[in-house]
C-alpha cells in the first residue's frame, strides 16, 4: 500500500527533521522525496508558490488543493 503522506524535504533541514520525528511518534507512514535547494522541482513551487521553502506536508497526493 502507498503512503497517504508526501514529505517534501531536504536532508539538512531541521524543520523537515522535527516533521519526520513527529511522524514517526505517531507512527504515520510516509513517502519522502527528496529536494534540491539550488533547483527547486515544479512540485515544491506547485504546494508553496509564495515562500518556495520546505519542509511540505502532502497529505493527497493526487489532488493538491484539496485543504
Amino acid at each position: 500500500m502507498a503512503a497517504e503522506v508526501v514529505l517534501l524535504d531536504c536532508y539538512v533541514s531541521l524543520f523537515g527533521m522535527r516533521v519526520r520525528i513527529a511522524l514517526a511518534e505517531k507512527g504515520i507512514q510516509y513517502e519522502k522525496k527528496e529536494q534540491d535547494l539550488s533547483n527547486k522541482s515544479s512540485i515544491l513551487l506547485q504546494m508553496n508558490p509564495i515562500h518556495k521553502k520546505i519542509p511540505i506536508n502532502q497529505e493527497n497526493p493526487e489532488d493538491p488543493f484539496s485543504s
